[in-house]
């Protein structure tokens, strides 16, 4: 456990974001797309 935070609590936010629907109700990715977005601007990402 690391802050607190429990150490499946990455894994059950990643499974849940990534079926969010966008605002027409289609099936929309937000991990996938925080993470295209963090990468193309240089950001290193490590998924825990």
């Amino acid at each position: 456990m690391m802050s607190g935070v429990p150490e499946h609590g990455a894994e059950t936010a990643r499974r849940h974001l990534s079926h969010v629907p966008a605002p027409r109700g289609e099936p929309y990715d937000l991990s996938g797309s925080v993470l295209d977005i963090l990468t193309e601007g240089g950001t290193r990402v490590r998924l825990a």
